[in-house]
């Protein structure tokens, strides 16, 4: 999918949706914004999120830093399943940009992302902007690997590819480019406006020539990098656990922490995994429905095989931090 899309908020009055599908295939939507007694739903997100069924649709979160990015997450899931939230058409994208505690930034952006694929959201996009990625390390790696997608400001006229991303993040991993926040657009008026770089509908199955689901070359990949995943939080919160001293109580419960928040991550991305191999489980089934084998009569009972053996997953060894080198400064966006 290639083109525009605006992103709009109840700051824009109007939103005629015949008027803007005419010429646009998507649309981003401010749906939530915080979490607890503080918690902001905007007021015009559920209508016209209705309205724009038959466009794709994202529901964005400004994520407030403050507090805990799963319960960021459940205020936002509540608010856009309620909607009518279509996982096959639809997308979560996270708003990270809080300018009150940016230290938490990157922890409550963790938080909200691995909720999301416990609740079996397994990719999302998330948007920031040069200085406040590269100031507070919004970086690919704090995110499960589907939601590595990035929707970036930058309002330089430089080209998409000439660009420079943020570190920690790859030219593969950059889906949309917020260019502008004054573009006339019709049906709307004058408002942000996006570019599509990359289709972030991937399902994680493929349709074979026949109408089956088929395993496709990306579900490989992002099995792999799930597993990956797995194992090097296993390694990071056990080696906590192995340098601690064995006579300071305050190293021993930073390692007890340390262990708890990678049993807690590993817990998310094994979800994810759950969610991909029941994939393949239904379009096994689907697919064998009606197969026998040889010399079994249809409808003959067939002896069920023990489960194979699970193979333990080898070490795998932590990847290098990236470089943190400030870029240049951009405007902040508006929530």
């Amino acid at each position: 999918m290639t083109g525009n899309f605006a992103d709009l908020s109840h700051h824009q009055i109007r939103y005629d949706v015949p008027a803007y599908s005419s010429h646009r295939k998507a649309v981003a939507l401010k749906a939530t914004e915080g979490a607890g007694p503080n918690a902001f739903t905007d007021p015009t997100f559920a209508e016209r999120w209705k309205a724009s069924k038959g466009l794709r649709r994202i529901a964005y979160h400004f994520a407030r830093a403050k507090n805990n990015g799963a319960d960021e997450f459940a205020h936002c899931w509540a608010v856009v399943s309620a909607a009518g939230f279509d996982p096959r058409n639809d997308v979560i994208a996270l708003d990270v940009e809080d300018p009150n505690t940016p230290d938490r930034a990157a922890v409550n952006a963790r938080e909200f992302a691995n909720a999301a694929v416990k609740a079996g959201l397994m990719f999302g996009l998330v948007y920031t902007y040069p200085n406040y990625a590269d100031a507070n390390r919004i970086v690919a790696n704090l995110f499960p690997p589907g939601w590595r997608r990035l929707w970036y400001a930058n309002y330089s006229r430089l080209a998409d590819d000439q660009i420079t991303l943020p570190p920690g993040w790859s030219r593969d991993q950059f889906y949309a480019r917020q260019y502008s926040d004054q573009v006339n657009v019709a049906g709307v008026g004058l408002c942000d406006d996006n570019r599509i770089l990359k289709d972030w509908m991937q399902p994680t199955t493929s349709t074979g020539d026949d109408g089956t689901m088929a395993w496709s070359d990306q579900d490989s990949k992002n099995l792999s990098d799930l597993l990956g995943a797995v194992r090097d939080t296993y390694r990071v919160g056990f080696a906590s656990r192995d340098t601690a001293g064995n006579d300071d109580p305050t190293h021993h419960f930073a390692s007890i922490s340390g262990v708890n928040t990678a049993l807690g991550e590993v817990n998310g991305h094994l979800g994810a995994i759950h969610m991909i191999l029941s994939d393949v489980a239904a379009a096994l089934e689907t697919a064998l429905a009606g197969v026998t084998a040889p010399g079994v009569p249809v409808g003959a009972p067939v002896t069920e095989q023990p489960p194979a053996a699970t193979v333990a997953p080898a070490a795998a060894t932590v990847a290098p931090e990236m470089d943190t080198a400030p870029q240049t400064p951009e405007p902040p966006q508006g929530s």
